[in-house]
């Protein structure tokens, strides 16, 4: 199923408040991962396949200054954070959640649904 990921993806993140829509990322031909998600985080990197059809994911979150924190907090400067995890083909399906941490969010489950 890696053999081909590009295209554009719907993320929507359940996390302890709810569910929200994530964002719009599209991955090119040349296996790199764009996207912007939700509080102007933008997100730069690529996958590489694996065996047994899944995919490895490093992307770096970069988090504009002002970007709120909690309902009172907000960030003083940009930073970035790196974010590395797998999916296996059933996360690339949408079929199953990703749990990974988000800066803004905790832990949070991500479901992958692919435009046709």
């Amino acid at each position: 199923m890696t053999g081909n990921l590009a295209g554009t993806y719907d993320v929507r993140v359940t996390h302890p408040t709810g569910t929200l829509d994530f964002g719009t990322f599209t991955v090119d031909e040349n296996q790199q991962i764009s996207g912007e998600g939700l509080r102007r985080i933008t997100y730069r990197g690529g996958w590489h396949p694996t065996p047994g059809g899944g995919a490895n994911v490093k992307v770096t979150a970069t988090i504009p200054a002002g970007t709120p924190v909690d309902e009172e907090l907000k960030t003083l400067e940009e930073s970035q954070r790196d974010l590395e995890f797998h999916l296996d083909q059933e996360h690339l399906a949408g079929a199953k959640a990703k749990s990974v941490w988000l800066y803004g969010f905790g832990t949070s489950d991500l479901f992958f649904h692919r435009r046709p």
